[in-house]
């Protein structure tokens, strides 16, 4: 079962722009009339309609074609797909989509040409889950420089090996980021010190802790490239062909970003794990 607003992109990015009620968008100052489909789409997400997708079926290579197909059917309303309505927070229920939709009071879409094409052939599935695995592992960031604070103060080390001046001199992103929030961390703690050598202390602390900005830096900086990457790609058009709304032009083009997104992450192996992790996790869901 995968959630509303991780199953189609175009859903989430969407929401940004209209409420449930609006039949126009404004973009790049210019006002846009909004299809069926769109406004639909939008209620689906606003009303909790969620539909049931197979944990299997979809490899990623030119568009997440099967998941998204059951996200089609939805949108129809079709008797063949099953659904998951939250008709209250908190509470669900199975039913098809097409009882869904009229519980929901959502008018069904009847697809007109190139439509279907445009619903189904993109990497929203593949996009959405590793949207969530990239907010687990920027928790998971944030989490370990909070317990390297906390080993700082369990062996009464000293807050000086996060000084921001480090950063200045040698200013790597993740480094100055890793430096001032762990240093913000120790502020005003009492259980640290200023080594000064005396009654036999260590000079310096240990060097598993001392260099900890520098060890966790770089991975701090794969991560907001991966979160970038994926903000850029769940706001754009993934639909094939594509036309351009000032010239009557249309271009063809391939979807394979996903891929690459998954290899760049793949340099951390939690993170691989833990996108795998998440089509387990969304099927149990």
């Amino acid at each position: 079962m995968a959630h509303s607003s991780v199953v189609i992109k175009e859903w989430e990015t969407l929401n940004n722009y209209l409420s449930e009620e609006e039949s126009t968008v404004t973009l790049n100052g210019k006002d846009l009339s909004l299809g069926a489909l769109v406004v639909v789409s939008g209620q689906l997400l606003n009303r909790d309609v969620v539909p049931k997708i197979p944990l299997r079926g979809s490899i990623s290579a030119s568009g997440d074609l099967s998941p998204l197909s059951y996200v089609a059917g939805t949108i129809q309303g079709k008797s063949t797909i099953g659904v998951r309505y939250g008709s209250e927070r908190g509470i669900y229920s199975e039913m098809t989509a097409g009882k869904a939709l009229a519980e929901a009071k959502i008018l069904p879409v009847t697809l007109t040409a190139k439509e279907g094409l445009a619903i189904v052939n993109g990497n929203a599935v593949s996009a959405g889950v590793a949207a969530l695995a990239l907010w687990e592992t920027h928790n998971l960031a944030i989490m370990s420089q909070l317990l390297t604070a906390m080993a700082v103060e369990a062996l009464s080390g000293t807050d000086e090996n996060f000084d921001p001046a480090f950063g200045r001199v040698r200013p790597h992103p993740g480094q100055i980021d890793c430096l001032n929030n762990i240093h913000r961390f120790l502020e005003g703690s009492k259980l640290i010190h200023h080594n000064d050598g005396d009654n036999d202390a260590l000079r310096q602390d240990r060097y598993s802790i001392r260099t900890a900005s520098q060890w966790l830096g770089p991975v701090l900086e794969d991560f907001l490239l991966a979160h970038q990457q994926m903000h850029i790609e769940m706001n754009s058009v993934t639909d094939n062909p594509i036309s351009t709304p000032t010239v009557i032009e249309f271009c063809t083009v391939g979807i394979s970003r996903p891929r690459l997104l998954h290899q760049r992450l793949k340099r951390y192996g939690s993170l691989s794990k833990q996108l795998d992790a998440c089509y387990s996790s969304n099927a149990r869901k």
